[in-house]
């Protein structure tokens, strides 16, 4: 009858030892012949509806792609200029920046953050293009983008009638006959045509209210300034 095995401390590390190094070997061969044992549980990037793509797992064979999608690609970019609406913003797509590499058949997706931008980002932005292959690799490149405002204020102005006090004069600021002006950015001044009325002025006075922004945009509208003895 044989008499059960007993290991040594030394032999018992010897055999974890080889199995350690078998369990090596395995792992080896499923990452070179990922095929070998039947399916394997891999993970690989699925689309969602967006543009930002989630990370999922499947149960299924490594898939095939051509030799051309594992290729890194380079991404092309060019500047451009984007001007602020009348509620002050700027909105950018990734074809903007990025329009030369939709004839990349490689391509199958591109976002580009920031995409929006405000008074505060008044004058150049670096902004990163982010490109999405066919193989579910990602590149990336940056590119500059120039906001800019050229929309001039809005100006509204108001009628007003006044009277010569007992010097015989009387003046007015930009507020009396401004009705609410206003701009996509910040006004920077308020300007009249004309301050001081006296009794040469009896009667209706046509006064120019101008205002400018903060970028250098003017406009200027017209008020009827009439004074009484």
């Amino acid at each position: 009858m044989n008499s059960p095995h007993v290991y040594s401390k030394g032999g018992l590390l010897k055999v974890i030892k080889r199995m350690k190094n078998l369990y090596l070997f395995v792992v080896m061969l499923c990452m070179f012949f990922p095929n070998l044992f039947g399916q394997n549980y891999i993970a690989y990037y699925s689309p969602n509806s967006g543009s930002v793509d989630s990370y999922s797992k499947h149960n299924s064979v490594v898939p095939e792609v051509s030799k051309n999608t594992d290729e890194e690609i380079t991404v092309l970019t060019r500047s451009v200029d984007v001007y602020l609406d009348e509620n002050g913003v700027a909105v950018i797509k990734p074809e903007d920046v990025g329009c030369d590499n939709l004839s990349n058949e490689n391509v199958v997706s591109m976002y580009v953050f920031p995409n929006r931008f405000n008074k505060y980002e008044i004058g150049r932005n670096v902004v990163e293009l982010n490109v999405k292959t066919k193989s579910g690799k990602y590149a990336k490149s940056e590119a500059v983008v120039t906001v800019i405002d050229n929309l001039a204020p809005v100006v509204k102005t108001k009628n007003i009638r006044l009277k010569l006090n007992d010097n015989e004069s009387v003046s007015i600021e930009p507020s009396d006959i401004d009705d609410g002006s206003y701009d996509n950015s910040n006004i920077k001044s308020f300007e009249l045509s004309k301050y001081d009325f006296s009794t040469k002025d009896l009667g209706s006075n046509l006064v120019e209210l101008s205002v400018v922004d903060i970028f250098g945009n003017k406009s200027s509208a017209v008020a009827i300034v009439v004074i009484e003895n």
